[in-house]
């Protein structure tokens, strides 16, 4: 310290009241532990990192397996906010009414469409009996999905000829689309049928299509659109 200057006992303590009282907390609970002059003993995904390569480092920082429907959500040529609205889906914090009523914010937490019914996620993207007519048209012979991560997965699975991020693209249109319908209702008053939403998912793919890669065929999912999607 210059001369002159502060000193170690001229500063104060700038520790809160809280965490004052951890660090005491922090001081007992070491003051039991008698350090030994011995190496630590580490482990890095069953073997001892002192034993370990750069590789196994690099390979600890990946995830074994992808968190479910991660390849719908990110590989496509939707725009980034239907990819965020997706992942927002996924995670469970799709802003419906029922979560909203749970947290006090609404007085009610009914679906536009069904009163008395909850809006909760799985009601709005699948289980609605609205929707019925949708999943029929998309889904012609098979069961109609039971939840919101169900109905995207179905859409996916009923498109196998497609490259999968056309498929994907399907998929992330018709729950956007629905989505939509349902913001139209509780905005607008508007009640969108399966034609309406047929159409929004057509209007939005033709939008999308401008983002697709040059080197992929998107013609199945132009032919998809002008053929499954035309209920007009």
């Amino acid at each position: 310290m210059a001369a002159g200057g502060l000193g170690p006992a001229d500063l104060q303590p700038r520790l809160s009241t809280p965490a004052a009282s951890e660090l005491v907390l922090l001081h007992d609970a070491l003051h039991a532990i008698a350090p030994q002059p011995r190496p630590d003993t580490r482990w890095l995904k069953g073997c001892r990192s002192n034993d370990a390569k750069a590789g196994d480092f690099y390979a600890a920082l990946r995830t074994p397996l992808p968190p479910p429907l991660a390849d719908i959500n990110w590989d496509s040529f939707a725009p980034k906010k239907v990819k965020v609205f997706f992942w927002i889906l996924r995670h469970h914090r799709t802003r419906t009414r029922d979560r909203l009523h749970r947290r006090g914010l609404l007085d009610a937490p009914d679906y536009p469409f069904c009163p008395g019914a909850p809006e909760d996620k799985d009601h709005l993207f699948a289980t609605c009996p609205r929707l019925q007519p949708l999943w029929e048209l998309l889904l012609p012979e098979r069961p109609p999905p039971t939840s919101a991560l169900g109905a995207a997965e179905a859409v996916r699975e009923v498109l196998p000829l497609m490259a999968p991020c056309a498929a994907h693209t399907a998929a992330l249109a018709v729950l956007w689309s629905v989505w939509k319908s349902r913001n139209s209702m509780v905005f607008n008053n508007d009640a969108h049928n399966t034609a309406a939403i047929a159409r929004t998912v057509r209007h939005h793919v033709d939008l999308w299509l401008c983002r697709a890669p040059r080197r992929l065929d998107v013609e199945p999912l132009r032919l998809w659109c002008s053929t499954v999607m035309n209920v007009d």
